[in-house]
């Protein structure tokens, strides 16, 4: 088994100096994180959402460098994520990557732009549908819509999932 392929089977915790040895080797690092339970501890309320101190230095750090290439990715908005991490040179990619921005070059997913209209009256349908369930959240982030569950009691969870389906 290559090394590559054993730090796949492995937690990284497991493998520090393996890892260290192949990003000392590497010409150039690519590194991609995720927002909400990555760089940021998962909350109740997806805007209370802070980018952790120190992994903001950190990131600032290898951002700096000339052999790393930092990206964040989320199903968060562009605009939501770019306000929270607020980094220069990282790439963002926001709505599970219909929308990026990196080095001056900005992409939006056509297709999905053109259903902005469309997607906007289902997430008023679905807050109409499950507005009365204490909790129960509906995000229109432009490209795409988030119901959140995290703070509805769990009984509810299937009729919200169920609710959530019937509509699509």
């Amino acid at each position: 088994m290559s090394e590559v392929e054993t730090l796949r089977a492995l937690p990284a915790t497991e493998n520090l100096n393996a890892i260290s040895r192949l990003v000392n080797d590497a010409p150039i690092v690519a590194l991609f994180v995720d927002f909400d339970g990555t760089i940021s501890h998962i909350v109740p309320r997806p805007g209370d959402a802070v980018l952790d101190g120190g992994i903001r230095k950190t990131l600032a750090l290898l951002a700096a460098r000339p052999d790393f290439r930092i990206a964040v990715v989320s199903g968060r908005a562009l605009a939501d994520l770019r306000e929270r991490v607020n980094l220069p040179n990282i790439a963002y990619v926001g709505n599970h990557g219909f929308e990026f921005e990196a080095g001056g070059i900005s992409y939006r997913e056509p297709r999905a732009e053109r259903l902005k209209c469309e997607l906007r009256a289902l997430a008023l349908q679905l807050k109409l549908a499950i507005g009365d369930i204490e909790g129960a959240d509906v995000e229109d982030k432009g490209l795409t819509i988030s119901v959140h569950l995290r703070r509805v009691a769990e009984p509810f969870h299937d009729w919200v999932r169920q609710t959530v389906t019937d509509f699509v």
